[in-house]
């Protein structure tokens, strides 16, 4: 069992709200008392006797007014209690000893009842390097990027990432020029420092660490690469370090474990007191099968508690195949996106993935309400040749293909009861149902597709 590092005290949720009640209380009597100041000099000018004392209490008394004095009552917020237990029995992993954290920025307090949006994308797994096996030889990872740069490899993602507030990835992999592999391993997989201009030139702001290719370089590797990210201005979470950003005025947390490393009560207690500290949880969750589409019992009911716990959303990978996407008291829970920025492999079988993109509404007192998502089909190569570590969009016509294997695998979504949104890949493309000619009788239902991605 790994420790989990408790982190730098913040303003917790419950202070935020009190905060913003406070800033909007003492503009409300700040303008009653100019109100009665000028009834009072009306009163003088008419020579009318003003009034004794100006008093003025809500029905909830959150604010009165007496002799000049403003007393504040906030509502109070009640930290979550997970309840799940489940007992894992995977093996585990080594585990790092990072102390090393991003400060925390300070919240700005907000004086408008006006609900603000964030948005968020999630790619899969990104593996920006090569491995070297005993006698073998590395991927051309490393020579698509000494012939082509580090714009090359995320151009046709560029412009969409930049759209967004937060763009998160899956970092498969270390980025050090530490040479000493972890033993016993079949593949250790390694970018170099510079690597990281791939994920800057990108527009990728988050990097989840907790995966089992983490220490492949081994915990001097595993520091290097959070160290090279968050000197780039690269946030970096999972495996201990926590990462925190104010967005339009809201504070947004990200945190990531492995199910093998950490005891599910120690996630469940570390989850919901990052919620509290927070008003916007991402939760990534490196869990289930490799190349399993469906979420197992096990993790179903993890993510579950994990958003019980204050999660807002629950990114998974691990599986490396497209996965399914289960929607649990209005938020979602991501099996697995698949890969993405691949170098791990110079053909691989599997090509296609998903960018999952959602749209959250924060409101004033603190609830977070779901905006709209969309689900991006691409593609890990733009070659089908060969692997050349540069994902593209899918066409409407693949990407028919993927997101309806999505929705095949996905039991418990109605596409019809998603909010979408408007100007999404979904929308614009027509995969409705309703908004394009229906593929007849299913000539190639999900699951076959979801069989044909698998060869």
């Amino acid at each position: 069992m790994i420790p989990l590092r408790k982190k730098k005290k913040q303003l917790n949720k419950a202070a935020r709200v009190k905060q913003r009640q406070l800033m909007t209380s003492i503009g409300v009597v700040v303008l009653t008392m100019a109100c009665a100041g000028g009834v009072a000099l009306m009163s003088i000018l008419n020579s009318e006797p003003a009034g004794g004392r100006y008093t003025y209490t809500t029905e909830n008394d959150i604010w009165y007014v007496e002799d000049g004095s403003v007393e504040v009552a906030a509502a109070q917020v009640d930290a979550p209690q997970p309840t799940f237990t489940p007992q894992p029995t995977a093996t585990p992993q080594p585990t790092p000893t990072v102390e090393v954290f991003l400060p925390t920025p300070e919240p700005t307090a907000k004086s408008t009842p006006e609900p603000e949006t964030i948005v968020i994308t999630a790619a899969g797994d990104c593996t920006l390097g090569h491995y070297r096996a005993k006698g073998g030889r590395a991927s051309n990872f490393k020579k698509a990027f000494e012939n082509n740069g580090p714009d090359y490899f995320f151009q046709n993602f560029r412009e969409l990432f930049s759209q967004d507030d937060l763009t998160i990835v899956n970092l498969e992999g270390p980025l050090t020029s530490y040479n000493k592999k972890r033993p016993n391993r079949t593949f250790n997989f390694r970018g170099y420092p510079e690597y990281v201009d791939i994920l800057t030139s990108g527009s990728v702001e988050i990097c989840n660490l907790a995966n089992n290719h983490a220490l492949d370089y081994q915990e001097e590797g595993f520091k290097d690469t959070y160290n090279n990210l968050t000197q780039a201005g690269i946030g970096a979470s999972g495996y201990g370090p926590e990462y925190f950003t104010v967005v339009n005025g809201y504070t947004v947390g990200s945190v990531g474990y492995t199910e093998w490393n950490f005891e599910v009560d120690d996630i469940l207690e570390s989850v919901a007191e990052a919620a509290e500290n927070c008003d916007l949880l991402i939760v990534s969750m490196h869990w289930n099968e490799e190349h399993e589409y469906k979420l197992s019992k096990y993790c179903r009911k993890m993510g579950r508690a994990l958003i019980d716990a204050g999660a807002d959303i629950v990114i998974g990978n691990h599986s490396h195949v497209i996965g399914e996407i289960e929607q649990y008291n209005g938020k979602y829970i991501i099996n697995s996106l698949g890969n993405f920025c691949f170098g791990g492999n110079d053909d691989p079988h599997v090509r296609e993935c998903v960018v999952f993109r959602q749209k959250f509404i924060m409101h004033w007192d603190g609830t977070v309400e779901d905006g709209g998502i969309d689900l991006i089909p691409a593609l890990i190569s733009s070659t089908e040749a060969y692997n050349d570590f540069q994902p593209r969009i899918a066409t409407p016509e693949e990407g028919r293909e993927i997101v309806y294997a999505i929705g095949g695998l996905s039991g418990n979504l109605d596409p019809e009861q998603i909010r979408w949104l408007e100007d999404g890949y979904v929308m614009r493309n027509g995969l409705l149902p309703g908004t394009t000619p229906q593929v007849t009788a299913a000539p190639t239902p999900a699951m076959e597709i979801v069989q044909d991605i698998a060869r």
